[in-house]
């Protein structure tokens, strides 16, 4: 059992979490610098919000995983939206730096730094860490994953499905519940909470909710953290055909579908 591995994966299931997680809590030591020190605002052509932290902490992500993961390229948020883009390869990281900009101008703590590991277009590990609360995700597809907390304890992935008539949903912080209602046709509603950032995949990772329904806009950097610890889970998160998401959408602008996360359902 090691830092990285607290409930005994398999040794390539440390090998591939441990730079991801040394990654994410270097990346998110300088994410709170630049919080505590405030950061100035600007916004990109979709009209979303960016900040110097958001620029500053993907470069320093991607520096430290080249070295780490030599060979393995990096697919980051801001430096498509810079108009760079890597060769993408079988497999490749897919990064967004700080996920929740909104929440991380404003003081809300739930935006969260996102790493996906991604193979042959689906993701195969992830780790999203929300440095203002100190809880870390990391979960690797076909093995589970934990949350490590603040006060260093590990809490390992659900055992216990979900109810299909007491789903506890998480939903974005903007979203309008009207839209994303008829989405959950066919579950009953126990409660619904709003956070505006891949902190939701988490909490349907450690049974704190069940069920992300999402129909507006997003990217692959905004889900591939988040699906592989839906899917270490023992979840899905499907678009609304039916069908997984798929990651490397070049020419698609790494666009994704509208789509519902959701845990096992007993």
């Amino acid at each position: 059992m090691s830092a990285h591995n607290p409930f005994a994966l398999s040794a390539d299931a440390e090998a591939m979490l441990a730079p991801l997680i040394a990654a994410a809590r270097s990346g998110g030591a300088k994410a709170m610098e630049f919080r505590e020190e405030g950061v100035d605002t600007e916004h990109k052509g979709d009209g979303s919000p960016v900040t110097i932290a958001d620029r500053a902490v993907e470069a320093a992500l991607i520096a430290t995983l080249a070295e780490t993961m030599p060979g393995v390229p990096a697919l980051g948020e801001e430096q498509f939206e810079a108009g760079a883009c890597p060769d993408l390869e079988r497999r490749f990281l897919c990064i967004d730096p700080i996920d929740g900009t909104k929440q991380f101008i404003s003081g809300d703590p739930h935006w969260v730094i996102s790493i996906g590991l991604i193979d042959h277009g689906h993701p195969l590990a992830g780790v999203v860490f929300a440095p203002a609360l100190g809880r870390l995700f990391a979960g690797v597809v076909g093995e589970g994953g934990w949350v490590s907390e603040p006060d260093g304890s590990f809490k390992p992935f659900r055992s216990a499905p979900a109810q299909r008539d007491a789903m506890r949903v998480v939903h974005g912080g903007f979203d309008k519940w009207s839209d994303l209602a008829p989405l959950l046709e066919g579950y009953g509603v126990a409660e619904r909470k709003g956070y505006g950032s891949a902190y939701k995949f988490g909490l349907i990772a450690i049974g704190e909710a069940d069920i992300f329904p999402r129909d507006a806009r997003v990217w692959e950097w905004d889900t591939a953290g988040g699906e592989a610890l839906i899917m270490a889970c023992g979840g899905t998160i499907l678009d609304l055909k039916g069908n997984r998401l798929a990651y490397g959408k070049v020419g698609q602008g790494y666009r994704q579908p509208p789509f519902i996360a959701r845990a096992a359902i007993a």
